[in-house]
């Protein structure tokens, strides 16, 4: 049965997968005969990053619609909490920034 890892433990997994991909594709692109064209090489690692910023801005959204449904209940409130909302995907976002 799949258990939820904790978004620290997934962004550590996509970084290394990063690492590999960056250490292993200039080889493939350099090999005779290439194994991989330089496009393809800088559009798989493009896609990893954007499934990093997709795993980063998830979790903003997932906490805070969990939030929302705590605190709310309801649908009162639900505009300020909207606005903490975004404010809340903006920090996440720096600090995957900030991690690299």
């Amino acid at each position: 049965m799949f258990e939820e890892e904790p978004l620290e433990v997934l962004l550590a997994c996509v970084d290394r997968e990063l690492g590999f991909r960056a250490r292993v594709y200039p080889r493939w692109v350099s090999a005779l005969p290439p194994k991989m064209k330089p496009a393809q090489a800088e559009q798989e690692l493009a896609r990893m990053r954007a499934v990093r910023a997709r795993l980063v801005r998830g979790a903003a959204w997932e906490r805070a619609c969990r939030e929302i449904y705590e605190e709310c209940g309801e649908l009162e409130g639900l505009p300020a909490k909207i606005a903490e909302l975004e404010r809340l995907v903006l920090e996440d976002l720096e600090r995957a920034r900030a991690l690299g």
